[in-house]
């Protein structure tokens, strides 16, 4: 993923004007093949009334479809029986009902294709050995995987094996170099599981503009057969390469969150990050402090907060953590502050804070931008229930955000469900790079995070 990383970025500088291209194999390289073959195989029992493959899990295929036979030995198949189950995998391991079984995509596969398909003169392109005959089907199969990664490929960008079922692959991968070619795309990399795949567009296609990466996963051909120019690697990482905020989509909001000691406080003003989150409940004073726990004492004062971010020329979202007078008290601090509504963003619970305080703070506030939890509209998302009314609820509170944790199932369905109805979106606290970086490829409008990310991930510098 570093040599990809290195020759896109210097595709873009060597061919401005052009569109770039990635190729992608699907079987073996997207889907994970291993999943195919159980599947196939599973198929097999259920047409012949038996149960040799009922508890086969993906984990224990190491083979392809056309060389089952140490598979068949290690779960107790009868060898008589061998030859006839390979020939009826063989006849229907492109079958429609193959396809669309191949429902598992490789770990991290699909975060790659997202980043490079919201960049700029860049698209995602499949080059498969299927038949032409499974293309609808290839693609309906592919974007249901794709969906939570917003993620969609296209009939345009889709190359088909057209010489039929395991006829002249290796000269259809290649040929689509020159198909992409003709209609105006420079193809910057290919990637594939087969070595011979990637030996005939090598043969074909010599040019050092084009880089060939080998995913190393299960694969036919041995791999003596790569060629010497290419890349093999064992799996997809996002984070190997975005490497820096550069990479990232400019019009998302970053938040440090958990700003509430004098230590995350004084970090987060030495970054380049203008949001920091405060999570502020009353102390046992009665005074406003930055603590989560309700037990704590704070070891940070609101008011204190308050004054060195403004005078760093930063701004805070405050998180209320108690209901009854913590309001009202907050309004006071930064009205006395002289805080500016344009500069306020408050994340309120009504359950924990009642709604009648995400009133007042509206009402104290009207510029500000209040957020509250979205769970129920992803849950009716999620269970065909009444999202617009979810929607209208959080709205008739006076939020014009919703807040998520990237853990939330049907997240990037709820996301594109918000974006109809303009509501906008955050991911909340993703501690972790590489949740971070999913979470952002579903283009929220901010995602918090504490940015203690591993040495050699660049998150300095001023936000623009």
């Amino acid at each position: 993923m570093n040599r990809l990383a290195r020759h896109y970025r210097a595709a873009l500088l060597r061919f401005p004007d052009k569109q770039q291209l990635i190729l992608f194999d699907i079987d073996g390289t997207i889907v994970d093949s291993r999943e195919s073959v159980r599947a196939l195989l599973q198929a097999y029992d259920r047409t012949h009334a038996t149960a040799y493959f009922t508890g086969l899990t993906a984990n224990a295929v190491t083979v392809t479809e056309d060389h089952l036979q140490p598979l068949l030995a290690d779960v107790g198949v009868p060898a008589a029986l061998h030859s006839a189950i390979q020939e009826w995998c063989s006849a229907h391991r492109w079958s429609a009902e193959a396809a669309l079984a191949s429902h598992r995509p490789y770990t991290g596969v699909l975060e790659v294709i997202r980043w490079f398909q919201l960049q700029p003169r860049t698209s995602v392109g499949l080059n498969t050995a299927r038949d032409e005959t499974l293309r609808e089907t290839t693609l309906r199969s592919l974007n249901a995987i794709g969906r939570e990664f917003k993620v969609r490929f296209s009939s345009e960008l889709l190359h088909m094996n057209p010489g039929g079922w395991e006829e002249e692959i290796q000269r259809s991968k290649a040929a689509a170099i020159d198909s992409f070619g003709d209609r105006g795309y420079h193809v910057f990399a290919m990637i594939d599981n087969e070595p011979e795949n990637l030996r005939a567009v090598a043969r074909e296609h010599p040019e050092e503009t084009l880089l060939l990466l080998h995913v190393d996963t299960i694969f036919r051909t041995r791999r003596t057969r790569l060629p010497p120019e290419a890349v093999s690697g064992t799996g997809y990482r996002l984070a190997d390469i975005v490497r820096t905020r550069r990479d990232l989509p400019r019009h998302i909001t970053f938040v440090w969150h958990g700003v509430n000691g004098p230590a995350t406080l004084r970090q987060f003003l030495a970054s380049g990050i203008a949001w920091g989150e405060v999570d502020i409940r009353s102390g046992p004073g009665g005074e406003i402090v930055c603590d989560r726990e309700s037990d704590g004492a704070g070891t940070l004062v609101f008011q204190d907060a308050l004054a060195a971010v403004r005078g760093a020329g930063r701004f805070l979202r405050i998180e209320l953590r108690d209901g009854g007078r913590l309001a009202d008290r907050c309004i006071d601090a930064l009205h006395a502050a002289g805080c500016r509504d344009k500069d306020l963003w408050f994340h309120c619970d009504p359950e924990v804070t009642g709604a009648g305080a995400i009133g007042d703070l509206g009402e104290a506030f009207p510029g500000a931008l209040i957020q509250v939890p979205g769970e129920a509209v992803a849950r009716a998302c999620g269970e065909g229930g009444d999202a617009c009314e979810a929607v209208a609820a959080a709205r008739e509170l006076g939020a014009r955000r919703l807040s998520f944790s990237y853990m939330t199932p049907n997240l990037g369905a709820t996301l594109d469900f918000l974006d109809r109805c303009g509501m906008t979106a955050d991911i909340r606290r993703e501690t972790e790079l590489d949740d971070f970086l999913r979470s952002v490829l579903l283009m929220p409008a901010s995602v918090a995070s504490d940015f203690r990310f591993p040495p050699g991930w660049d998150f300095s510098g001023k936000e623009e």
